[in-house]
């Protein structure tokens, strides 16, 4: 069998062509905006709304029959330093045991009020449920937050004092 060198010739510029084609389909053609795709948007860094929903709920959801220590943990998991020593200092327990409480915080709503960078303040709208009796009380409270990291944590809520203070901070 004998081949011919214009046979060998015809092969080289086909897979030449083939190869000019495939690299214009790879390369050139999603310059042009054939193929582009969209560059993953960087995830947002969350605001402190669910820190302040979730202190206020761990805060003001109080059950007698689970004991202090369970409220407590709850608190401080979802606090500040701060905010677990707040809880701890503001909570007069012995009149939980004595009145039998067990109630439960519902959350309507919460907007932004003051954004100072790793601190936010939040006015959260909502009501406590007296889970023995089913009497409501209701109300808003400013609540701080602060960011520790990647994460939003409860600090406390706001006396009014405090929020006067943080508004009229530079």
């Amino acid at each position: 069998m004998e081949i011919k060198l214009s046979t060998i010739k015809k092969a080289l510029v086909i897979l030449l062509a083939v190869f000019v084609i495939i690299a214009a389909v790879r390369f050139v053609l999603p310059l042009l905006g054939g193929d582009v795709q969209a560059e993953a948007e960087p995830t947002p860094v969350p605001d402190g709304r669910e820190a302040a929903i979730a202190g206020l709920t761990a805060l003001f959801t109080t059950d007698v029959t689970t004991g202090y220590d369970a409220w407590l943990q709850s608190v401080c998991a979802v606090s500040t330093e701060n905010g677990c020593a707040f809880a701890e200092l503001f909570t007069n327990w012995d009149r939980v045991v004595e009145q039998k409480v067990r109630s439960e915080y519902r959350v309507q709503s919460a907007e932004l009020y003051l954004d100072k960078g790793d601190r936010q303040v939040w006015k959260v709208t909502g009501t406590i449920r007296n889970l023995n009796t089913g009497e409501e009380k209701g109300g808003e409270i400013p609540v701080l937050v602060v960011r520790e990291g990647d994460e939003w944590k409860f600090d406390h809520f706001l006396f009014d004092q405090e929020l006067q203070a943080l508004e009229n901070e530079p």
